[in-house]
Order: C-alpha cells, then structure tokens, then sequence
C-alpha cells in the first residue's frame, strides 16, 4: 500500500467515525443489558472505499471503521460482539471490491447491501455472543434500513466522484 492508498483510508476510517454521530433512524434499540443502539452513517465510507479503491482497502476501512465507531459509542453490544460484526463487515468490503471490477458499481453497491443486511446479522447469530440466535431477528429490519442507506450514500458518492473525473 503505498502512501495516498494509506492516507485515503485513513481519511475514510476517521469518517467512519464521524459518521457514526449521524443517526439514521429517530428511534433507538435497546437490546438487553447493552443500553442503547441506532443505526448510522458509519459503514458508508467502508462501503466507498470498496466501490472506488478496491477490495482489499474496502475490507480494511470496513473493519476499522466500524472498530473505530463502535469505540467512540463505547461498544454498546459488547466489544467481542463489534469484532465479530468488523470481520464480517471486512468480508463484505473485500466482496464489493471484488464485484465492483467483474459487475460494476450498481451491482456491487446491491450486493453488498444484500450481504450486509442478511448475512452479518445471519453469521453473528451463529457465532457465540451474548444475545443468541434470537439477535437475528431482532436485527434484520433494522440492518436492512441501515444496509440501505449506507449503500445509497456510498454509491451515490462514488457516482458523482466517477462523473466528475469524466468531466475533467
């Protein structure tokens, strides 16, 4: 990674953060002992970064950049649970990348709302965490709202950034 592929995801991890101050939903869910949670603007940027970079810079920023947000907001579902969910975020970023070179970007902007919503919250059921297999459903809707404007954001961003290198 040389040093602008370096400097571009550091920016898109601290806008992780940043954009987990902006709340996406005016309801927040409280999920047993873990107090509360919302859904933000905070994957947008791994979801860019995997859309205009590459696979493996959107892997990165994903898994950071969720770490980084699920930190500032002191890890409401536990910090086992946010490592569990940044490594698969970090599979979604790598698969988006991928897609975005053999399919294009409309289609791996679809896909990886698809994976973000059904198979984070299907993968973080089956693995140990504090809330079960029951955490599945109680996430899907949610995930799916978030999952939505995440990659709205993201392509949308990535399609203006596009139009403008055209332009020049």
């Amino acid at each position: 990674m040389n040093a602008r592929q370096l400097t571009n995801v550091a920016l898109l991890v601290a806008l992780s953060g940043v954009g987990s101050f902006v709340k996406l939903a005016p309801w927040t869910i409280a999920i047993g002992d873990a107090g509360p949670w919302s859904i933000a603007l905070d994957t947008a940027p791994g979801f860019f970064a995997a859309l205009m970079i590459g696979p493996a810079e959107g892997a990165l920023v994903c898994l950071l950049g969720h770490l980084v947000a699920a930190a500032i907001n002191g890890f409401p579902l536990t910090p086992v649970f946010h490592m569990e969910l940044a490594l698969a975020l970090a599979a979604v970023g790598a698969v988006g990348g991928f897609c975005r070179r053999l399919i294009g970007r409309l289609n791996a902007t679809l896909i990886m709302i698809l994976l973000y919503c059904l198979a984070c919250p299907g993968v973080l059921a089956l693995l140990p965490n504090p809330m079960g297999r029951a955490l599945y459903g109680y996430l899907i809707f949610p995930m799916i709202f978030g999952a939505t404007a995440n990659g709205l954001v993201a392509g949308g961003a990535a399609e203006i950034l596009e139009r403008s290198r055209r332009r020049q």
